[in-house]
């Protein structure tokens, strides 16, 4: 591939003298800069290659792993259901309790503020 580029460097520099009557040199020094420039570029593009690989492996590993507790949490959500469905009824019941006690406190307390009138107006 660097063999074709210099070749074609010199057809172009060939043409570049005939428009622009300017030469231009390509010395063997000009073909190992290539050769040196393409292997940089080589080696950086794998280097960019293989961290763009391993970024995508460890997040199809977090996917999984994602995966998975979801798949554990659903089955702990429906083994707890039974559960949760006894404390919903035991909570219904109780609030049936502070319901009715709520009740018979309020009728404690205006008889108590009955009685607080009376004894108000038979000590003034």
């Amino acid at each position: 591939m660097c063999m074709e580029v210099h070749t074609k460097v010199e057809e172009i520099s060939e043409y570049f003298w005939q428009a622009l009557s300017r030469r231009v040199y390509i010395t063997p020094k000009s073909y190992l800069d290539l050769m040196s420039l393409f292997t940089k570029l080589l080696y950086e593009k794998r280097e960019e290659l293989l961290e763009n690989r391993s970024r995508y492996q460890r997040g199809v590993e977090r996917l999984k792993k994602t995966n998975e507790d979801v798949a554990n949490m659903q089955i702990e959500l429906t083994d707890l259901q039974p559960i949760l469905e006894k404390k919903k009824t035991e909570a219904d019941e109780l609030s049936k309790i502070v319901e009715a006690d709520t009740i018979e406190a309020n009728k404690v307390k205006e008889v108590v503020e009955e009685e607080t009138k009376v004894v108000e107006d038979q000590a003034a």
